[in-house]
Formats: structure tokens, sequence, C-alpha cells
């Protein structure tokens, strides 16, 4: 594991304990799906519409993914 991710899953457990302070099966389920997303976006190539994702939820990887998933989708359409 980078040092990187460390830190990110570091800030994602800060947040849940926050959003969730005695829900540890949502605050889990929640940090799980979140670092899913963040595997997941590291994969994509930077482009436009992956750095305004990033930018719009700089913590929040699963609405990035999901963001940027709808915003390729449409793009396709429109071509």
């Amino acid at each position: 594991m980078t040092p990187k991710k460390e830190a990110i899953i570091i800030k994602l457990k800060e947040k849940a304990k926050e959003d969730w302070p005695n829900d540890y099966s949502t605050q889990e389920y929640w940090i799980n799906e979140q670092i899913e997303a963040y595997d997941y976006m590291r994969t994509i190539d930077d482009n436009s519409i992956k750095k305004q994702a990033e930018r719009d939820w700089p913590l929040d990887f699963s609405t990035q993914k999901y963001w940027y998933e709808e915003q390729i989708e449409a793009k396709k359409r429109l071509e």
C-alpha cells in the first residue's frame, strides 16, 4: 500500500467516525466502498472529467466514480 493510500484511508476512517459515531458496520461498509472507488479512479488516465470529479468531491471516491461514469456515458451518447 502506498503512503498516499494509507493517508486517504486514515482520512476516510476519521470521516466515517464523525458521520456515524456508533455505527461500526456502516463505517466499515462506507470505508470499503470508498477504497474500492479510490482504486478504480486510480486506474483512469488523467482527463478533464476525472479532474473535475476529483475537484468537486476530493474525499468522496464513490461519488467521483459515479459522476465520472455518468459523464463518460453521456459523452458517448452525444457523439
